[in-house]
């Protein structure tokens, strides 16, 4: 058991690394902590040996704390590598009626057109893409949905513009957001100003946006609204935080 926990340990300290690591280097580091999981279960001295035993319990917490940390950091990616992919795999796993799945599947494609081709590639490979064609086929797919508002529910832009102060306010969406932003443009200097968390950066959104984007990647817009989405999915009320920031 030796052998293995020193291989455990070499291992855990790598998670310190975790948030500077990539999603190649993060997948092989969580294939190896799973690998001596299985290793360090079936190594379990007898409950007699309790110095032993208590030695491998607490490598064992170690270790699924371990894998816990690196799923997270995994997760963080690949939401990072396909923007609002999770949003919309989620919609389609609910019931909806016939206007609303017309609805839906306008707004996936019109999400899928301004996605990546890989993301793009992820949803079909996921079985979505034949599932929502299936859904929609014989439904009237010229239906419009009601109201002048339905506009802004094909296009990421207007709804990141009005939650954009909550980006720069809450720390986990500042930070998150950071990733797709540093992965859009790794090439900027420091004084980029989508890199600066300030009231000035911020206005240059809405100077770029009115100049067609600012050459700004749509991916940018739809990330940010993914991740304003999953935020109000774990129980914040966006209009509520977004009024007392005024």
């Amino acid at each position: 058991m030796d052998e293995i926990i020193k291989t455990i340990d070499a291992l855990v300290a790598q998670c310190d690394a975790l948030e500077n690591m990539e999603q190649e280097a993060v997948e092989e580091l969580l294939g190896s902590l799973q690998e001596c999981f299985i290793d360090l279960l079936g190594a379990e001295p007898k409950k007699a040996k309790k110095e032993a035993h208590k030695r491998w319990k607490g490598k064992l917490k170690a270790l699924n704390d371990a894998v816990s940390k690196a799923e997270a950091r995994e997760e963080q990616l690949y939401d990072a590598r396909h923007p609002l992919l999770k949003h919309y795999c989620q919609l389609m796993e609910q019931p909806h009626s016939d206007r609303e799945w017309v609805k839906l599947k306008k707004e996936i494609d019109q999400w899928l057109s301004q996605a990546s081709p890989e993301t793009a590639e992820e949803f079909d490979m996921l079985g979505y893409k034949d599932m929502l064609e299936e859904y929609c086929r014989g439904l009237d797919m010229e239906e419009e949905p009601e109201g002048p508002a339905s506009l802004e529910q094909y296009s990421p832009i207007p709804y990141f513009m009005k939650y954009l102060p909550l980006i720069y306010k809450v720390d986990e969406l500042w930070e998150n957001f950071q990733l797709y932003i540093q992965s859009a443009f790794p090439d900027k200097e420091e004084n980029f100003f989508a890199f600066q968390r300030s009231d000035e950066a911020m206005a240059i959104w809405a100077k770029a946006i009115a100049d067609m984007g600012g050459g700004i990647p749509p991916s940018i817009f739809a990330s940010a609204v993914f991740l304003i989405l999953r935020y109000r999915e774990l129980g914040h009320d966006l209009d509520r935080e977004l009024a007392e920031l005024a």
